[in-house]
């Protein structure tokens, strides 16, 4: 499932996102201010959108709006965060592992954590692997 990051007119990041192309065509329609946003795959920056809701009907025009470092640093942090959440069960002592899969999971969480301070965005990092 594609990642959304959402910008407002200045190219700000408002909000981003996991969801299916329906889920996106509600959240535009529903939610105007939203006029600008970055589809990516997990991990990958890949194309830059902006709607024009001026019409009755949403359309999509293909411009890119400007991307600062902060940005960039502002997604990473977000994807890096999602990673995070979605093992957060993985550490818990009632999670299905040994305690030996539990302290790889817990390796892959802290690498998870010092990315920021060794990447500047998200076109460069090198993710870790994910355990078994």
């Amino acid at each position: 499932m594609p990642f959304y990051t959402f910008y407002d007119s200045e190219g700000t990041i408002q909000h981003t996102e996991a969801m299916t192309k329906d889920e996106l065509k509600k959240r535009l329609v529903m939610n105007p201010a939203f006029t600008n946003y970055m589809e990516s795959e997990p991990y990958k920056r890949s194309t830059y959108l902006k709607v024009d809701l001026s019409g009755d009907t949403p359309r999509i025009v293909d411009t890119a709006p400007q991307v600062t470092d902060e940005d960039k640093m502002c997604e990473l942090k977000i994807l890096r965060n999602n990673m995070l959440r979605r093992t957060d069960w993985t550490v818990l002592p009632d999670s299905p592992f040994t305690e030996e899969q539990r302290t790889q999971w817990k390796e892959y969480r802290q690498a998870l954590r010092d990315i920021p301070e060794h990447y500047s965005n998200c076109d460069e990092v090198i993710w870790p692997d994910m355990p078994n």
